[in-house]
């Protein structure tokens, strides 16, 4: 089986990282949307994140995870050594995949 390296590339969205990061630092006051699921490891580690937001337009899922890993960082900084899944769905890509928002 080949071995393909590939770089992950930082955000260049910094208005969606900007405001994803209040999100979390306001613990979802700011507004209703996004909608942030965490899933946590058995050791309360935040391994599993999908950030729901119809404010991705255009975005591909390469982009979004990159907005979404960046900003976890940004906000709990060496806990994101555990983060595995940095996923951005809209709500209707949300809704085929399951996700239950509350």
């Amino acid at each position: 089986m080949p071995i393909i390296n590939r770089k992950i590339h930082s955000s260049s969205n910094t208005q969606l990282k900007a405001r994803l990061i209040d999100e979390w630092k306001e613990q979802g006051k700011v507004s209703p949307h996004p909608q942030i699921i965490q899933e946590a490891d058995e050791d309360g580690h935040i391994v599993h994140v999908y950030v729901v937001w119809d404010d991705w337009g255009d975005l591909g899922q390469e982009e979004r995870s990159a907005v979404i890993t960046d900003a976890f960082w940004e906000v709990f900084e060496e806990k994101g050594l555990a983060l595995t899944v940095a996923m951005g769905l809209t709500a209707s890509e949300a809704a085929k995949m399951g996700l239950v928002l509350t």
